[in-house]
């Protein structure tokens, strides 16, 4: 498990010598949330998703995802979400996500990242909607919604796109950790931008023998619970 603990994500690593939001050099803070919001980014979170969406929709700036030669030359199939088809939930101890198509139309307006997968092929949208209730953070910070901005401003002020508030963003508070947790991240950020090469490469990641290793390893509840 360690291997998979190893994350840029992962609170408990602090190889990152600052440990604490520092102060953006260019901007003094401002109380008013809506003023920072402008500040940091040309549109709001809802913006941003309803033209990513479009995006999707429209093809615009759309690069295929295709496999590469070497895919093909390796015996792999000339279809590159073969891996997403048959992609199992629960090999990756994620939920079965059920209608996913039910489950992106209701959640996006609170969660704008699950804009990505809007209209794309039934299986990425499963497989964005089991992540999503199985409280996966990749698809939140990793995926094509974020932004070049966002992820250098995650670098440089350790702010959490997945932090949704503007006001707590701009203080480096951690949207997905409980009790006003300080975002953590190392020195590089990255995005997969496209939400099929996203799915696909989940969906490898799931099949890798290592991380299948590590997610069909048998551990007692009472001795972890003993040595923590």
């Amino acid at each position: 498990m360690g291997e998979l603990r190893d994350s840029a994500d992962d609170p408990e690593h602090g190889d990152r010598p600052e440990r604490h939001h520092p102060e953006n050099p260019h901007h003094p803070r401002e109380p008013d949330a809506e003023a920072a919001q402008l500040r940091v980014e040309l549109g709001s979170r809802t913006e941003y998703a309803a033209e990513l969406e479009q995006r999707s929709v429209s093809g615009w700036d759309q690069r295929p995802f295709r496999s590469l030669p070497g895919d093909r030359q390796s015996g792999a199939s000339d279809d590159p979400l073969e891996p997403v088809r048959r992609f199992q939930p629960s090999r990756a101890g994620l939920p079965d996500p059920g209608d996913a198509v039910t489950y992106l139309d209701a959640r996006q307006p609170e969660r704008p990242w699950l804009a990505a997968a809007r209209d794309r092929p039934p299986e990425v949208q499963r497989l964005f909607a089991a992540l999503d209730q199985g409280g996966g953070h990749a698809h939140i910070r990793h995926d094509g919604w974020v932004t070049e901005e966002m992820n250098r401003r995650r670098v440089a002020y350790l702010e959490d796109p997945a932090q949704l508030d503007p006001a707590k963003r701009e203080a480096g508070l951690d949207g997905l950790g409980p009790d006003g947790q300080l975002h953590h991240c190392r020195q590089t950020a990255t995005r997969i931008a496209d939400p099929d090469a996203f799915a696909t490469a989940f969906a490898k990641g799931v099949e890798h023998p290592r991380v299948r290793a590590a997610l069909e390893a048998t551990f007692d509840r009472f001795l972890l619970g003993a040595a923590s």
